[in-house]
């Protein structure tokens, strides 16, 4: 047993010495323990109790429960691609008008200086 928590231990220092600051005031960032002990609960929760619980028990019936979260993504799905397309339209409108301000602010374009006037907009 010694042997794996000095195994750990080892683990743990040499992934700890190139820990920035910044992440490490973050919430559940600054040690492994806290990750662990939830994972660890959830198992318990669904390999012990949970099983346990619903032994003498009859399942539940969810099928309401399902149309309604279903019903919920589809809707929540339509609303980010309506809202995804607006935002494209917009962010493509504003690129098309810089580029055309770029492009009329210096002179007629020809085919040769094209690359040449594409503004980089990374």
């Amino acid at each position: 047993m010694t042997t794996y928590m000095k195994v750990f231990n080892e683990r743990y220092l040499t992934l700890s010495k190139g820990v920035d600051e910044t992440v490490d005031s973050w919430f559940l960032m600054s040690s492994p323990g806290p990750v662990f002990s939830i994972v660890a609960v959830y198992l318990i929760l669904v390999l012990k109790i949970g099983p346990t619980f619903m032994k003498s028990r009859k399942a539940y019936d969810l099928k309401k429960v399902m149309i309604a979260y279903n019903a919920f993504q589809v809707c929540y799905s339509i609303w980010m691609c309506r809202t995804g397309g607006i935002l494209l339209r917009l962010l493509w409108v504003t690129t098309i008008n810089s580029l055309l301000r770029t492009l009329t602010k210096k002179g007629p374009l020809t085919i040769i200086d094209m690359p040449d006037r594409i503004p980089d907009t990374r």
